[in-house]
């Protein structure tokens, strides 16, 4: 009789380490699962596009910046429902595949300061390639060294891109959304990353029937991609999200 008790409390500790033993690895799986779709919603910080990220110059500089934004976009809104603006940027197509980043500097700079740089020197300026086009930083670099405004670089995990979009179009100065092709517009033959240069926003804030709306220009030369084009901003973060995640303001 108490061999047969003992035997029942052993067989019972031995299915109650199975049971922990399962719903431990269930508890891991689901975290795995978890962590997957937390580095698929956000991108990680590429730090070969932006090697200076964590830089606390970097970081006082973006932040500083963003606070204004913030700032200047709580007065404006104040006494209006909604804007819109767009910014009268000459569309540049690109001279070849791998030059949007040229392009787009190219646009912008021309806007900006009114001087007109071929993409040739702008890539040379920049360091592009065949291989890996240009790299945020540089483009970052090569904007505000030619038009001395202080161009940030900002990461969609970190700043929704609507506040520095509104400020900068309100301020004349273009914004560059680094992009998946495929996400943005499905008529690319290509899906990687891409340049496109922000020139305008629609904003309409009323209720639950907001509609708030991009306006771009895209140096791509495909058929039905080149030049001025309007998207959701949910469109735009998607698609934004999708590549390395980056914008420059």
């Amino acid at each position: 009789m108490c061999y047969s008790r003992v035997r029942k409390v052993a067989l019972m500790e031995e299915y109650m380490k199975k049971i922990t033993s399962i719903l431990i690895a269930f508890i891991l799986m689901l975290s795995s699962i978890l962590t997957v779709n937390a580095a698929n919603d956000e991108p990680e910080i590429d730090l070969i596009q932006t090697p200076d990220y964590y830089d606390s110059q970097r970081i006082k500089e973006e932040e500083e910046k963003y606070k204004f934004a913030e700032l200047y976009l709580s007065q404006k809104t104040m006494p209006y429902a909604g804007g819109r603006k767009t910014l009268n940027v000459t569309t540049r197509k690109q001279e070849n595949d791998y030059f949007c980043g040229p392009a787009v500097a190219q646009m912008a700079i021309e806007f900006v300061s009114k001087k007109f740089v071929s993409q040739s020197t702008l890539a040379a300026n920049m360091g592009t390639t065949s291989k890996d086009g240009t790299l945020v930083y540089r483009l970052k670099d090569e904007i505000k060294a030619q038009t001395k405004k202080n161009y940030v670089v900002s990461h969609i995990s970190d700043r929704y891109f609507s506040t520095p979009l509104i400020n900068n179009i309100d301020a004349n100065l273009p914004v560059v959304f680094h992009v998946k092709t495929k996400k943005l517009n499905d008529k690319y033959t290509f899906d990687s990353g891409h340049y496109v240069l922000g020139i305008g926003y629609y904003w309409f804030a009323q209720g639950s029937t907001g509609a708030n709306d991009v306006t771009y220009i895209d140096p791509w030369y495909g058929a039905g991609i080149l030049g001025r084009r309007t998207e959701s901003f949910d469109k735009m973060e998607s698609a934004i999200k999708a590549n390395a995640g980056y914008y420059i303001w």
